[in-house]
């Protein structure tokens, strides 16, 4: 229940609920009951009438379970039918209150309660894993071990339960100082949930327990645990740690049946790093190993991407080519790959047989492209740029003021790129014509740092105005749902810990993607005010589930973008002259708005290091207060707007370098220039020989325009 406490704040997410307003005693006995004042609770609630809210009597029944009252909280409860699920929450606590007691007796009585409630088996799982707790406290390791078995056996591993039995299995081992079980117990966890020791505590734990030099690698015995590992450690995005492990793997194991499966995810994960000159070799190795259709598809199709990026256009060609013929021979090798992969291809054939002929090849590559994938985003792409190209031959020939209206409409729209504004520059630099205005250009650099394929994404769902409507998805308020019932019962009575617990158990144990739970679980924890939580539930709960292009749902865009500490951005931002939206994004893709950060000696949500915001603060003239200053939301903004500022006026409000040097540092971003960096965007971004510098600037820069477009480019 300590997830209340933050929950305090946003209690007007109750008050569009039928029967609960801001006058009712309801509400405010929930205030009460949210700050731990339980006997004013109990107070107010006693003078509503039970017929006025269906909600008033097992929120008592609650209380009354707080306040030790279980006998009298069982009447509460009856009276008003209450939900199975809140039933067994409500065993649960009694349940747990009693162990603490060592009433071990009644502790069992409960249990077998909660255990009889079909409508909850996370809570019947969780009592379990209490129960084998328990017993290890009181140095029964037989009784304990069997509770644990009994949820092990579970077919379903809830990451939860899952993770809370296997760490209890190694304080076991421990205890009996058994080394080889605890490092069995810990591959077994790392295995099927790497983020469940990311920082590696528990393995430090085991390391000082034993005292020996051990690595992770010990506990994973064999290829298939350490190919499992290293799936679920690319399936959450890890690439330093896949690089690794695929690295040790290969050298470890290489006569292993699924070598070929190690070299595609390394491939792919050099690709992601913008390593194309590893990404490459690696991938062709994988051919040399018998790979499966699935795997050859990644590899023909990561390949073309390399190469592209490589500037070798010819063997992008022929990768992307042998990669359709295999499709066309192999009905089932089709069936494995991925629609986008497909579409992706003939994007790129459609483009360099227009660019480099013959022409034959590029009319029979589109007349595919534009036959079977006209409805996806390459070909979306592939229009724009279409028209795109038309207005540019019309403007180069002879530009004239007849012209300014098309251009303006281009470099405002949504999907304008970089390249506008870089052929823009070139016609005022090169040819010395100003017939459209520096100021026009001026705030199109300023106003419009475009990521070109970012925009082509976006401008499908951006294409009209948002509806604040659209952003709750279908059928959320489907009385007829059982699942989302349940749910929408514990977060309105109170129980919003328990509805969140409920949901993410819900969502573990099932095999298809429920877009509908997810987005309440994430707005759930929006309302408890954990929005580095919510973020996180859109990413992993979004992302890692629809594989087609990497898409939010259009529901789900403003929660996975959204608008906090607005007030301080939006203060300091006017101070130092700096779009607020920007300074949103670069927060938002540094710490995900978790104000306690504290990763590689950078602090706070803006994550600046410590001499940075010493310079700082001496420039500002604020008084010093040591690193703890950092973790202070506003005081944070604050260094972070000003610092913005700076780098923007000092790069000449070129935002790619500004952005580059926010995360690597203006001394080395100002060498790159000294050493003829090219200013154009994309291919300033190939020349960056730092992974970590690029990706932060894709970042950025996506995020950038995507609440400039969703939020009109104002808090």
């Amino acid at each position: 229940m300590l997830l209340f406490l933050g929950f305090c704040s946003s209690i007007q997410a109750f008050e569009n609920y039928p029967g609960i307003t801001p006058s009712t005693p309801y509400l405010q006995a929930l205030r009460h009951f949210y700050d731990g004042n339980y006997p004013l609770a109990k107070a107010l609630l006693e003078e509503i009438d039970p017929k006025s809210n269906p909600y008033r009597n097992t929120l008592m029944g609650v209380i009354l379970t707080k306040l030790n009252d279980p006998q009298s909280a069982s009447k509460y409860l009856k009276s008003n039918n209450t939900p199975p699920e809140v039933g067994a929450y409500i065993h649960y606590l009694t349940f747990v209150r009693h162990l603490k007691k060592n009433e071990k007796k009644k502790a069992k009585q409960i249990l077998r309660n909660s255990l009889s409630s079909a409508e909850s088996p996370y809570i019947s799982k969780k009592s379990i894993l209490a129960l084998a707790n328990f017993y290890f406290k009181e140095n029964e390791i037989a009784t304990s071990k069997r509770h644990i078995d009994r949820l092990l056996s579970d077919p379903r591993k809830d990451e939860v339960i899952f993770t809370g039995a296997r760490r209890l299995l190694i304080d076991i081992a421990l205890d009996a100082q058994n080394i080889d079980q605890v490092l069995t117990e810990y591959g077994q966890l790392i295995q099927h949930f790497p983020e469940a020791d990311s920082d590696r505590t528990l393995f430090k734990r085991i390391q000082k327990n034993f005292k020996h030099k051990l690595t992770i690698h010990d506990s994973l015995f064999g290829p298939y645990e350490n190919l499992l590992y290293l799936k679920n450690l690319y399936r959450l995005k890890d690439y330093e740690k896949v690089e690794k492990q695929a690295t040790y793997m290969v050298k470890k194991f290489p006569d292993f049946k699924y070598i070929s499966q190690i070299y595609v995810i390394l491939g792919k994960t050099y690709y992601f790093q913008y390593k194309f000159g590893r990404s490459i070799p690696t991938l062709r190795r994988a051919l040399l190993f018998y790979p499966s259709d699935k795997d050859i598809g990644d590899v023909m199709f990561f390949l073309g991407l390399s190469y592209e990026k490589k500037r070798d256009f010819k063997s992008a060609k022929t990768s992307f080519i042998a990669f359709l013929n295999r499709a066309q021979k192999s009905t089932q090798f089709k069936k494995s790959i991925n629609e986008s992969y497909f579409a992706t291809a003939y994007y790129f054939l459609n483009d360099y047989y227009r660019r480099f002929g013959p022409y034959e090849d590029y009319k029979k590559y589109l007349n595919v492209f534009e036959t079977k994938y006209y409805n996806t985003m390459p070909f979306k792409q592939y229009e724009w740029e279409s028209k795109w190209a038309n207005l540019k031959l019309a403007v180069k020939n002879k530009p004239s003021e007849t012209h300014i209206p098309y251009f303006k409409k281009c470099i405002t729209n949504p999907i304008a790129s970089s390249k506008i504004i870089t052929w823009y520059e070139k016609l005022i630099t090169e040819r010395n014509e100003n017939i459209f205005g520096d100021k026009i250009f001026r705030n199109a650099v300023i106003q419009y740092p475009q990521s070109f394929y970012t925009n082509q994404i976006y401008n499908e769902y951006f294409s009209k105005p948002f509806q604040e409507s659209e952003f709750e998805p279908t059928g959320i308020e489907n009385k007829t749902n059982k699942q989302f019932k349940k749910f929408n019962t514990l977060f309105m009575i109170g129980l919003a810990d328990m509805a969140l617990e409920e949901i993410q158990f819900y969502l573990t144990s099932i095999d298809r993607f429920s877009k509908m739970h997810v987005f309440h679980k994430t707005k759930i924890l929006y309302k408890l005010g954990k929005p580095e939580l919510a973020i996180k539930s859109i990413d992993t709960g979004i992302k890692s589930k629809l594989k087609k292009y990497g898409l939010y749902p259009r529901p789900m865009i403003k929660m996975a973008y959204p608008i906090v500490y607005a007030n301080e951005i939006k203060e300091f931002s006017k101070k130092y002259r700096v779009d607020p939206l920007l300074v949103m994004a670069l927060i938002k893709e540094s710490s995900q708005f978790n104000p306690l950060l504290l990763k590689k000696e950078k602090y706070g949500l803006t994550q600046l290091e410590l001499d940075v915001c010493k310079r700082l603060n001496t420039r500002l003239g604020m008084q010093w207060k040591g690193k703890h200053t950092l973790f202070n939301p506003e005081q944070n903004i604050k260094f972070g707007s000003f610092y913005t500022s700076w780098l923007l006026e000092t790069f000449n409000y070129y935002f790619h370098y500004a952005i580059a040097s926010y995360n690597v540092g203006p001394k080395i971003v100002q060498k790159w220039i000294k050493g003829g960096i090219e200013q154009d965007l994309q291919v300033f971004q190939d020349q960056v020989v730092y992974p970590e510098t690029n990706e932060f600037l894709n970042k950025v820069l996506n995020t950038y325009e995507i609440y400039s477009t969703i939020y009109n480019e104002s808090i």
